[in-house]
């Protein structure tokens, strides 16, 4: 059903409004919305009960929890959320390998595309590291989880025949963009308009990644 996607717009254009005039109550709110939003579209498109759907919803359900979990700005709320995506990425990855397991024919890896991926991911913890402190191993483990979803996802649809199914590939670069934009600004140093790029990175993340998993599963 449409009606849920187009509920999903409305709530993200609030939750951006949220944030460009400062209205807390409404951009938690907001916030809290996007996800169950997106759930109902998903579901609504795909009936079935077959795995990659539930590992979709999985996935969403967690991206749920760490948004819900980072409406808190404590240090155990942030722990939390991070493990929260932490498992949205991971079910991802369950999600992208089950569609390189269907290939019918199997795709070479691309040792440069992997490479690239990976040392951004390097080079951006390296980065941050100095500013980690008890932070290092768990920053670690998730922005190498990150960029695995990434490769995950190229090497899913990269030469599916479908244009459509690309849409899984953005979301997945635009959560690793998310995910650096995010990191700069709470370890590094704070940004204008940090909030404001986080979330609209987020947003179109979860809608492509959504998009592409609905057209894949659909057969559309």
């Amino acid at each position: 059903m449409q009606t849920w996607l187009i509920l999903f717009g409305i709530d993200s254009l609030v939750n951006l409004f949220s944030i460009t005039t400062n209205w807390h109550l409404l951009a938690l709110v907001s916030k809290s919305l996007l996800m169950p939003f997106l759930i109902a579209w998903f579901v609504s498109n795909i009936p079935d009960n077959s795995r990659p759907r539930l590992y979709v919803i999985a996935a969403l359900f967690f991206s749920w929890l760490g948004d819900v979990f980072l409406l808190v700005d404590a240090p155990k709320f942030f722990m939390a959320g991070l493990v929260s995506f932490l498992f949205a990425h991971l079910l991802y990855i369950f999600f992208f390998a089950n569609v390189i397991y269907a290939q019918t024919e199997k795709q070479k890896w691309n040792p440069w595309i992997f490479g690239v991926i990976y040392l951004y991911a390097v080079v951006l913890f390296f980065f941050l590291r100095p500013h980690l402190g008890a932070l290092q191993m768990p920053v670690f483990v998730y922005a190498a989880t990150i960029a695995t979803m990434l490769v995950c996802s190229i090497q899913a649809f990269k030469n599916n025949g479908n244009r459509q199914t690309y849409f899984c590939v953005a979301g997945a670069a635009l959560f690793v963009l998310s995910d650096s934009l995010l990191a700069t600004n709470k370890f590094y140093h704070p940004f204008e308009g940090a909030s404001f790029c986080v979330m609209l990175s987020y947003i179109m993340a979860q809608y492509c990644i959504v998009r592409g998993a609905i057209t894949y599963l659909s057969g559309n």
